[in-house]
């Protein structure tokens, strides 16, 4: 006759899922030794939730089972990958570039506008201080040498005659500047006649 081998209420000692823990199984006594179908039934009853065991964690959180490659986040973890990372970046890289390109052609626009009032200034300047006079010559008019203004702003004055030589002469006006590297200029032209001289 055999005897039993568990006298009493078997417990079992299993990790909890929460910190510091413990959770302790209690199972009716086993009588006799355990067979191959009782050792199946007590390991169901461990990972199944519902009877009480501890609950079996899906692979890739880090349960038991599941492998971590190092240095990579488990999967579900927060954060950007590689390639989110660099899509990111390019756009950046491309709205940065597009902001600089249009406040650059803002600020050649505001400085075109700039020279453009203070080429306007300058002729209005040598005008109120080479004024177009009558006088015997129309050659007299004439501002050659340019004058500077504003370190490089150049007034000058030419008179031509025209081409059917009917007593008008061309008179223009013009202010330069540098800019660019390049000369930049504005032009004003006007005609006066003087009448031929009797002989």
């Amino acid at each position: 006759m055999r005897e039993d081998t568990h006298k009493g209420p078997a417990e079992v000692g299993v990790a909890g899922t929460g910190p510091g823990s413990e959770l302790v199984q209690t199972h009716p006594p086993l009588r006799g030794p355990l067979q191959g179908g009782d050792l199946r039934l007590f390991s169901a009853m461990l990972r199944d939730p519902i009877l009480g065991g501890v609950p079996r964690q899906p692979r890739g959180t880090g349960g038991v089972g599941s492998r971590r490659v190092p240095g990579l986040a488990p999967a579900g973890a927060g954060g950007f990958t590689l390639i989110e990372a660099l899509v990111a970046l390019l756009m950046l890289t491309v709205g940065i570039l597009v902001l600089l390109t249009g406040a650059s052609r803002c600020l050649a626009v505001m400085q075109a506008a700039k020279n453009y009032q203070t080429a306007q200034w300058v002729i209005g300047q040598g005008e109120a201080e080479y004024p177009l006079a009558y006088s015997n010559d129309v050659k007299e008019l004439e501002v050659d040498p340019a004058v500077t203004y504003l370190e490089h702003f150049k007034f000058q004055r030419s008179v031509e005659e025209d081409e059917d030589k009917d007593g008008l002469y061309v008179v223009r006006t013009k202010v330069s500047w540098s800019e660019k590297g390049s000369e930049s200029y504005e032009e004003l032209v006007r005609y006066i006649y003087e009448p031929k001289k009797k002989e």
